[in-house]
């Protein structure tokens, strides 16, 4: 799950910069994911508040450090890991991982 993790954490990061920057510029470069950003034409501003955006970014990470955690501690117990993907751990990833679906680097075997 480690590459899942940090294809998780690098799509936050990113969504964090669009956050925090909704220029035009960054919208260019995300164009692909803003669906599911409400953005205000008239001022560039998300409508949604860049604290809770970046609030809910900190609980999706903090949500992926826990399972990718208790993933580790059944890989170093049990030698199962990234086998079971029935886990919750590993299921909660992958449902983290859905919206990002369309993302380049996004595999397949990821999807719930």
């Amino acid at each position: 799950m480690t590459d899942l993790t940090e294809f998780l954490l690098a799509r936050f990061d990113e969504d964090d910069a669009v956050a925090r920057d909704p220029h035009e510029s960054v919208r260019a470069e995300r164009a692909a994911d803003m669906d599911r950003i409400e953005w205000d034409d008239c001022c560039g501003y998300v409508r949604l508040g860049l604290g809770r955006m970046l609030a809910e970014s900190e609980a999706k990470r903090r949500i992926v450090e826990e399972c990718r955690a208790s993933v580790e501690r059944v890989d170093f117990w049990y030698g199962q890991g990234d086998q079971d993907v029935s886990s919750l751990p590993a299921r909660t990833l992958r449902l983290l991982a859905l919206p990002y679906a369309t993302h380049a680097d996004y595999r397949e075997e990821w999807r719930p």
